[in-house]
């Protein structure tokens, strides 16, 4: 299930029956009455499952090695860039530790269960799935890191759109004190949203899962992943708005007034910054789009009786491939760090 889940490759049939390798939203009479068992849809189902199985398998290492290798580097140049001293360089640092942890935490829940599959030991032996602390642990941290992340993006496109709309006020949220206890208190945030997961999440059947009940425990599970996908992304798309209609209309005011020299020069700054954070603000927002959808579906399919075991099966494979496109995001901030905070960097 999403991102703190672990795809079943099992589709039993609706019987009616709860099987240990049937996921918490599998079992009920009323699916069991609408969706007879199909051959051509169990069969369709597996191959979809073995198709995401392999896309984990192959992409996930590269991804994973190449994230956190790149972020470590993100991390090392801004530290040591005097914009550490400011909010946009602290965040930007916090963004390339909570990203690198999101990135190791697939290991254990993803890309093991994949290989395990491919060299033949089976499906949901890992440790990830077979020892509840572990299960739990490991979820917690997954969520936490990728609510931190998400959240982290949304503080430092803030700051940067009340840049963007008032360049010359300066204010105490743009300097680094103050950024280091958003990112202290997003963190907290971060653990207290997900921590849910010790009550929700157990290792039963040879499965990390969420819990069958009661429907409060599942509809807290799909309220977490709202506020760490869905609320960020509305929000990072009307923050970058506002910043780049702010750099529009600071541009128009410039070319009607005379500035001095050095106010120039710090304004251009300003704005090479603002354009930096609307680009990982842009690139958060295009790859959580499949998650959202991935999110949005699982919970129609959830919360709507009679769904059928294989359409609930396929939107759970199709939320690991949304998964996979969203680790991408970790990966690409370092390249718009990269490109366009060089000219920042540089013209310090």
């Amino acid at each position: 299930m999403s991102m703190l889940s672990n795809s079943s490759t099992t589709v039993p049939a609706d019987d009616g029956a709860t099987s240990p390798d049937v996921p918490w939203w599998m079992a009920g009479k009323a699916a069991a009455e609408r969706c007879r068992e199909d051959e051509s849809e169990l069969r369709s189902t597996l191959q979809m499952v073995d198709l995401c199985d392999a896309i984990q398998l192959y992409c996930m290492p590269f991804l994973i090695v190449i994230g956190v290798v790149l972020n470590s580097v993100n991390f090392v140049a801004f530290r040591s860039s005097t914009l550490r001293l400011y909010a946009t360089g602290v965040y930007v640092c916090a963004l390339a530790v909570v990203d690198s942890t999101a990135l190791a935490s697939h290991v254990p829940r993803r890309w093991l269960n994949a290989l395990y599959a491919a060299v033949g030991w089976g499906r949901r032996v890992t440790p990830y799935d077979t020892v509840d602390v572990a299960c739990k642990t490991l979820t917690l941290v997954a969520g936490a890191a990728q609510f931190a992340s998400a959240w982290t993006t949304v503080a430092m496109a803030a700051e940067r759109a009340s840049v963007a709309v008032s360049p010359c006020r300066v204010t105490p949220l743009r300097q680094a004190p103050a950024a280091r206890v958003v990112v202290v208190l997003l963190a907290t945030a971060a653990v207290a949203v997900s921590c849910h997961v010790v009550v929700t999440w157990h290792s039963a059947g040879g499965a990390c899962q969420p819990r069958s009940g009661p429907v409060v425990v599942v509809a807290a599970m799909f309220v977490a992943e709202a506020l760490a996908f869905a609320v960020p992304v509305a929000l990072l798309g009307a923050l970058a708005a506002v910043a780049v209609r702010g750099i529009v209309v600071a541009g128009r005011t410039d070319r009607r007034r005379r500035v001095g020299v050095e106010l120039a020069a710090r304004l251009r700054a300003e704005r090479r910054v603002t354009v930096m954070v609307v680009w990982l603000a842009a690139a958060h927002v295009a790859l959580a789009v499949p998650r959202v959808a991935t999110w949005a579906t699982r919970a129609y399919l959830a919360f709507v009786p009679g769904s059928c075991s294989w359409d609930r099966q396929r939107a759970d494979a199709a939320d690991s491939v949304a998964e996979l496109i969203f680790v991408v995001n970790y990966v690409i901030k370092f390249v718009i760090c990269f490109v366009a905070g060089r000219d920042v960097i540089g013209a310090e």
